[in-house]
């Protein structure tokens, strides 16, 4: 974890892009509070599950798939996991593509 200093008050969170086809992949987001109270807004609109407020050493975690920016009246900190690799599918007959 960064120190304290190091935080910011306002994070873009991007989507990834599409592994194969389709929309954007879903990404885990957690957001860690350093102040209580701290307000959360959000940019278009907040990712269901997403925090209004946090407090201190308070940490939600929810996913997301669509790109955003959250930005806080305090500093906060926001770590982004890829889930697009989490599961991998085998395709038993590469070869046939109507199975696909």
């Amino acid at each position: 974890m960064l120190p304290l200093s190091a935080w910011g008050d306002t994070y873009a969170v991007v989507a990834a892009p599409p592994n194969s086809g389709g929309g954007d992949d879903q990404v885990r987001v957690r957001i860690t509070g350093s102040f209580d109270g701290t307000t959360l807004l959000y940019s278009p609109a907040p990712p269901p599950g997403a925090p209004a407020v946090i407090d201190a050493y308070q940490t939600v975690a929810f996913t997301a798939n669509a790109s955003f920016i959250v930005s806080g009246d305090q500093p906060f900190a926001v770590t982004e996991f890829l889930l697009s690799n989490e599961v991998v599918t085998v395709d038993p007959t590469p070869e046939d593509d109507s199975d696909n």
